[in-house]
């Protein structure tokens, strides 16, 4: 199964350095062991063509005192006889529910009725057709389904319960140690006790599967799935999650939900089959500021549902039911290929506005993490060395995605487009529209374009304007200005290192060797000086702009995504701070970090339709989208207004529609931040892609002084002549 998001959580720190990861597994893993339990792994069966019809339920919006902590929540969306209860409550000051809304819809996403009830009342379940919920008393209350009044409480013997679930003949309860079975009227009919049982999955602790009853066993850093036998009060670990390659955040008692697609687990058969691929699906992407992630509710293996939470007070709920198999035998078929682009929000908008604007043509999207998966950057240059083989015996996609790939050197090898002609028999499109610090990275004058990005974060270093009056810093100024004052927190000299040399490096189209001798030495000993060794145990520290105001440090290394997110991290400071970006022996880089990047392949016989795709990406509703979720648009006239609205007090007759709920969460940015914002934004000049090789080069060369005990000297010249290798090699 493709899982393109399993590594991120060990990843992270990595990912914060390398970039946001769309994480890699294995397809396949033998059997490991739990407690020196047993357990199989899973086998994937990829076969359905199965496609959805889709029909949305606008939850009607709560406005009134929303904010970033008090906001809508869907609890829950439970199914029964064709119709859906749609839970949604109000989470006010202090974490507190007061009124807890039923709206109930049919198929098609028509609402039939609603009701409401005091406090928190999230129904768990539906027992005997009935909603249910389990209150804090540890009881268990039916309501009517549509009057919301109490139909029958059930008292359980049973304080240990933390949550229900409906099974065949009743329900069960689950808590510390034990499962219970009860019918509906509260009698138990058999238990299962496991001290293994410590928590359950709260959401879906228990489901059936033919007829048999599994539990869902959460340990903290994997979800295990137990076979139960009430009649004799057994129970046998089968699976877990780490043996089976399913990323925790997908599961859903018997279904795996991702970006690629449905699947569900098979225990019986050991096998977790494909229900549904999202490439044969048209899912609408959200339409407004998201201000919780969205979920999926799994019913059976033909309705799901998945929701859209919006920072105005409003949700969309989407209706999933299967309608067939799908069949595009008809559309020639364009791939965008990569890691991670489902997880995308442009790219999920392109996608879906290129499919459902074009009779003849559809884009896919192909996820290169399953069979070129990696964990670490030397893992990295294996992975992307074997793709690049891939690509050029006749396996490249139309379009490529991401910036783990070197689309210079790819372009300088052939293997992608130059963008300008395209861009200059384009009618519709002038590189005037970008802001002109992204237009002259993605379009340098002079040389090729072979990327475009749709948004993008700021990443570096931050530092107080009164103490930096330029934003392009040396190491050496760093340290003149640092005195006695300790850097940054705790930060790989690896990272450091690579940040000064690969940045400057892989910013130039010809790849020359930048850096002298007495350049890296200074490099070596300046990240040595101020980082902590890969191997170290201490924990990576992106230290808080307040410890900078406060003079604990002297720069703060922060990703801004916009500026509400900058006001957020200095409002409290009461100080104006400048970006300096990444130091090296030179000067600072100011580097983006992008979204949305792609190129198109030298071999595809659609250019024409890759372009289509990929300037959509530029479009002035993508842009706004983007923005409105928090990332920084590459359009100047969007950027433009986002900056004049984010310093009003909200107005929601006086605001741009897409952004309204973007500001209705947000709190007025002062003038003086929106400046020191819009100067940090027109002072980048890199975008950061991967070159693997160059990465490990750097870092191996570094780690060597702690693992080798290498004297700095002899570091800086084995690295200055494995870079003019390097060099030599790239322009060959």
């Amino acid at each position: 199964m493709y899982r393109y998001i399993a590594a991120i959580y060990k990843l992270i720190i990595f990912l914060m350095v390398v970039s946001v990861c769309g994480g890699c597994v294995k397809e396949t893993q033998s059997p490991s062991s739990v407690n020196n339990r047993a357990v199989s792994s899973l086998e994937p069966v990829r076969s359905s063509h199965n496609y959805y019809d889709i029909s949305v339920f606008e939850v009607p919006a709560i406005t009134e005192n929303i904010s970033r902590q008090n906001c809508p929540t869907i609890g829950n969306i439970l199914r029964s006889d064709d119709r859906y209860f749609i839970c949604s409550y109000f989470l006010g000051q202090e974490n507190t529910i007061e009124k807890t809304n039923i709206y109930c819809v049919d198929h098609t996403g028509t609402q039939l009725y609603s009701f409401q009830l005091d406090g928190c009342q999230v129904p768990d379940c539906i027992i005997d057709g009935q909603l249910t919920y389990l209150t804090t008393e540890k009881t268990v209350v039916m309501i009517d389904n549509m009057t919301g009044e109490v139909t029958k409480t059930l008292v359980i013997d049973f304080p240990e319960v933390t949550s229900i679930a409906e099974c065949a003949d009743g329900f069960v309860a689950a808590g510390s140690g034990r499962i219970i079975r009860f019918d509906p009227e509260g009698n138990e009919l058999g238990r299962v006790e496991n001290e293994a049982f410590s928590f359950f999955d709260h959401s879906y602790p228990y489901f059936e599967d033919n007829g048999i009853p599994y539990a869902v066993i959460d340990t903290g850093n994997r979800l295990e799935y137990w076979r139960l036998d009430f009649e004799n009060g057994a129970s046998e670990l089968i699976t877990d999650t780490v043996s089976s390659n399913i990323a925790l955040g997908f599961c859903y008692g018997k279904y795996v939900i991702d970006g690629t697609g449905e699947y569900r687990l098979c225990l019986n058969d050991l096998q977790i089959a494909q229900i549904a691929d999202w490439n044969e699906n048209d899912i609408m992407p959200e339409r407004k500021t998201i201000l919780t992630p969205s979920q999926f509710f799994p019913f059976d293996d033909s309705h799901l549902a998945k929701t859209y939470v919006y920072g105005d007070g409003s949700c969309d709920v989407l209706l999933f039911s299967l309608a067939g198999q799908s069949d595009t035998s008809d559309k020639e078929i364009l791939t965008i290929g990569g890691y991670g682009a489902a997880s995308d929000l442009s790219i999920r908008m392109a996608v879906y506005h290129f499919n459902t604007s074009n009779e003849d043509y559809r884009i896919q999207i192909i996820d290169y993490s399953d069979d070129f998966p990696f964990a670490t950057g030397l893992e990295a240059q294996e992975a992307v060395t074997a793709l690049y083989s891939y690509f050029n015996s006749g396996n490249a996609p139309d379009i490529f995605f991401g910036n783990y790939f070197d689309y210079i050197s790819m372009g300088g090898s052939g293997m992608v487009q130059d963008l300008v002609p395209y861009i200059e028999n384009d009618e519709t499109f002038d590189t005037s529209e970008l802001s002109q610090s992204v237009g002259s990275i993605m379009f340098p004058r002079g040389n090729p374009c072979y990327q475009i990005f749709s948004s993008y974060a700021i990443c570096g270093a931050w530092g107080l304007d009164s103490v930096f009056e330029d934003p392009d810093v040396s190491m050496s100024e760093l340290e003149s200005y640092s005195q006695d004052t300790t850097l940054w927190g705790a930060v790989c000299s690896t990272d450091i290192a690579d940040q000064a040399i690969r940045y400057p490096i892989m910013r130039s189209m010809e790849r020359t060797a930048l850096f002298s001798e007495e350049d890296l030495e200074e490099i070596i000993r300046f990240s040595i000086d101020h980082g902590i060794p890969t191997q170290s145990q201490d924990q990576v520290d992106f230290n808080r702009m307040d410890t900078v105001s406060n003079g604990e440090y002297l720069l703060s290394r922060r990703i801004v995504s916009d500026v509400f997110s900058y006001y957020r991290y200095i409002r409290d400071t009461g100080e104006s701070f400048r970006y300096i970006g990444y130091p090296s022996s030179f000067g600072s880089t100011h580097p983006v970090m992008p979204n949305g990047m792609v190129a198109m392949s030298s071999g595809t016989e659609h250019p024409d339709k890759c372009w289509e795709f990929m300037r959509y990406l530029l479009d002035e509703d993508v842009q706004m989208m983007v923005a409105s979720n928090q990332s920084i648009p590459v359009n100047q006239t969007v950027l433009d207004q986002v900056l004049e609205y984010a310093g009003r007090p909200y107005n929601p007759d006086d605001c741009p529609d897409g952004l309204r709920a973007l500001f209705l969460v947000n709190d007025p940015v002062p003038e003086n931040v929106i400046r020191e914002y819009r100067e940090a934004v027109d002072s980048v000049d890199t975008v950061i892609m991967y070159d693997w090789g160059l990465y490990n080069i750097i870092c191996e060369e570094v780690d060597s002084y702690d693992l080798q005990e290498k004297p700095i000297d002899q570091i800086a010249e084995s690295l200055f002549n494995r870079l003019e290798l390097y060099v030599e090699d790239y322009q060959s």
